[in-house]
């Protein structure tokens, strides 16, 4: 498959790259009539971006919040994915919590999963992805230094997974993850990459340049494509 055409915007620090990336995201918002199915990403690269989502005057009340991915631990856990978007975002903003959508964890990852891909498909109204008609209108997506986006994780039986919108990744990291699969990733009208620092610089050249040795590089979006980095991110 063709690599898709992305663009890509370089600031000089992390904090210019996430001020520009919010009023980017801010503006999409804004301009959407209906509801707005936005996808976070977790880690530690977006908590500065959420916490300036959070000082913008974005009107919430219409926008849905789905996860990329998931640490299979619980929500107040301080490595869930779930509780730092609630921290550094979500509970600042004045947004209904049936709005918000977190991958559950409890069970197990396999029946968590499995839960969350009939969220999905409820929403989407669908038990089918169509080209033309994404899932989401705005999926947020980091990368790591070993090239993986969400929980995509390099070597990983995941990284074969097309009919499953949803998945358990039992091994690759210390605790089992839950992370939504290519074609699931995949169904949105934007798609936004965020990466900051000079670790990021190879994986995201990789990534771009469509290399399918890293699970990042393998993602082909069906909507637009956009890089936000920081100078040291966007070495090469």
């Amino acid at each position: 498959m063709r690599v898709p055409d992305s663009t890509v915007f370089v600031a000089e620090t992390a904090v210019l790259v996430c001020e520009k990336l919010a009023q980017f995201i801010a503006r999409q918002i804004a301009e959407r009539d209906g509801p707005f199915r936005l996808a976070l990403s977790g880690g530690k690269t977006p908590q500065l971006l959420y916490q300036t989502l959070a000082g913008l005057p974005i009107t919430w009340t219409h926008v849905e919040f789905f996860w990329g991915d998931e640490r299979f631990v619980p929500h107040d856990d301080p490595d869930s994915n779930y509780r730092m978007a609630d921290e550094n975002l979500l509970s600042r903003i004045s947004v209904p919590s049936t709005q918000i959508h977190p991958i559950p964890t409890g069970a197990s990852p396999e029946v968590a999963a499995a839960q969350y891909e009939g969220l999905l498909k409820q929403h989407y109204g669908g038990d089918v992805l169509k080209p033309g008609r994404p899932l989401f209108d705005l999926n947020l997506l980091g990368i790591g230094q070993d090239g993986h986006t969400a929980s995509l994780l390099p070597d990983q039986p995941v990284l074969k997974e097309r009919k499953k919108w949803v998945a358990a990744v039992p091994h690759g990291r210390n605790e089992p993850r839950i992370t939504l699969t290519y074609p699931t990733l995949q169904s949105s009208a934007v798609t936004v990459f965020l990466a900051v620092g000079r670790d990021k610089a190879n994986a995201v050249h990789q990534a771009r340049a469509g290399n399918e040795a890293i699970p990042a590089g393998r993602l082909r979006p069906e909507g637009s494509v956009l890089w936000f980095l920081d100078d040291a991110a966007a070495r090469g």
